[in-house]
């Protein structure tokens, strides 16, 4: 009898262990989101992995998932409610009952837990400071997703020089992630081109959805400007580079935007209301696009001014500078 108890404590003990390491998300929210489905997804893959129904300002998940950690987005249909966090296999808890879906209160995942200190951590750094906190938090998670997660987040202000060390000390499973590989795609063309540079060429489309390779416009004085329709400086530029086009474009002067915008329509909008009667390029993809890349693009507006022997001889003027720099030149 005695082998007997001792038998089924241990059978007790181990569906108990199983139970406790099975993932659930228990969430509160506010009501409006009552009567809408919840989903939740693979942010590497954009596979769902459950779905459900918010009800009563409650709902739940008891999903099995296809590794532990995984970094997933939780949202509706059409991003009412949205954020993004790390799920383990554990029993988790999400509250935003009296907060913004967004910055939820989260329990039971050591992962999100790192993250979250993370970013209270860099949030009143120097640049410099910051840049060194998020690269050691990478070699300290190496063999973790967390890893490649936050370099992936972080790579393109980290620049080539801060990724390529911290890329190469990630585990080769992390490395084989859609993470690893855009970051090593951007590592392979990043050339971050400066002045007394030779311009680097690119392809990219025009709104109509031709292809355009960059050096098609050269052999005049070009000016690559890098925007987007949804960044106010880039829209304040714009109309001062009108004032510049309409005076020089008849002397060997084009200009050729690059915006670092996703949407197609937004973008077409962008160029009539700006008037942007030069050539327009762009990838849809933003900042993770190959010109974005090559040209380590960080900040929005950005732009290179090309000779005519296709040599960056300047970077970044705005305004007057633009100004004096082009009556010089032209």
């Amino acid at each position: 009898m005695r082998y007997l108890y001792f038998f089924i404590s241990i059978l007790l003990f181990s569906c108990n262990t199983q139970e406790e390491n099975t993932f659930s998300l228990n969430g509160k929210i506010q009501s409006e989101g009552n009567g809408k489905m919840l989903y939740l997804i693979d942010a590497q893959s954009g596979n769902t992995l459950d779905s459900t129904l918010i009800e009563n300002g409650r709902f739940n998940f008891k999903t099995k998932l296809p590794i532990s950690p995984i970094y997933a987005k939780l949202k509706t249909k059409y991003d009412l409610f949205y954020t993004e966090l790390w799920l383990e296999n554990n029993p988790m808890v999400f509250d935003a009952e009296h907060k913004n879906f967004y910055y939820a209160t989260i329990y039971g995942s050591k992962s999100q837990r790192q993250s979250e200190k993370l970013v209270k951590q860099i949030d009143t750094l120097s640049r410099k400071e910051r840049n060194v906190v998020i690269q050691n938090f990478i070699l300290e998670n190496k063999d973790n997703p967390l890893g490649v997660v936050t370099l992936y987040h972080w790579f393109i202000n980290l620049g080539k020089d801060l990724t390529e060390p911290v890329y190469n000390a990630l585990s080769e499973a992390n490395k084989s992630t859609l993470y690893g590989k855009e970051i090593d795609h951007f590592l392979r063309l990043n050339t971050n081109p400066d002045i007394g540079d030779q311009f680097v060429d690119a392809s990219l489309k025009n709104p109509e959805g031709e292809v355009k390779r960059l050096s098609a416009f050269m052999g005049k004085t070009v000016l690559l400007e890098f925007w987007s329709t949804s960044c106010e400086p880039c829209r304040k530029d714009n109309m001062h580079l009108v004032k510049e086009y309409e005076k020089y474009s008849d002397k060997e002067f084009e200009i050729i935007s690059i915006s670092l915008d996703t949407d197609l329509d937004q973008w077409k909008e962008g160029i009539e209301d700006d008037q942007l009667n030069w050539v327009n390029l762009a990838d849809l993809k933003g900042w993770r696009g190959d010109a974005a890349f090559i040209y380590g693009i960080k900040v929005l507006p950005s732009n290179y001014l090309i000779n005519k022997d296709r040599i960056i001889i300047a970077r970044n003027l705005r305004g007057e500078a633009l100004t004096e720099k082009l009556r010089q030149i032209l």
